[in-house]
């Protein structure tokens, strides 16, 4: 069993917590309205792409020795046609710079939460 925390209950952080508590394991969410806490051993980040820096700056130090997968798509939401990352990098790389003690991985972003 794996303690899991998500950063986000939209559709995406829903339904990737569901699975994990389908195969018997624990799960929280946190939201913007959530008390800080104490963060599981896997963290997924399904939230905006322009949340993750608050994340980081609140969490930072807990996330340390954590594995994070990183669902997010760094495009501009007001255009749909600019990244907001480097064209030569991925939000994964810019966010495991950030956090250099954690395992970064890539996941789900071309997946819909009713898959």
């Amino acid at each position: 069993m794996v303690n899991v925390t998500i950063f986000g209950q939209g559709n995406m952080g829903k339904a990737i917590g569901e699975n994990f508590m389908d195969a018997g394991n624990d799960v929280e969410y946190i939201t913007t309205s959530s008390s800080k806490t104490t963060l599981g051993d896997l963290i997924v980040l399904a939230v905006p792409y322009s949340a993750v820096d608050e994340i980081i700056e609140q969490y930072g130090k807990e996330l340390e020795g954590k594995t994070v997968v990183d669902i997010t798509n760094p495009v501009n939401f007001e255009t749909f046609d600019d990244l907001v990352v480097p064209s030569d990098s991925s939000a994964a790389e810019v966010i495991s710079k950030k956090l250099p003690e954690s395992d970064v991985i890539k996941g789900f972003n071309t997946t819909f939460a009713a898959t």
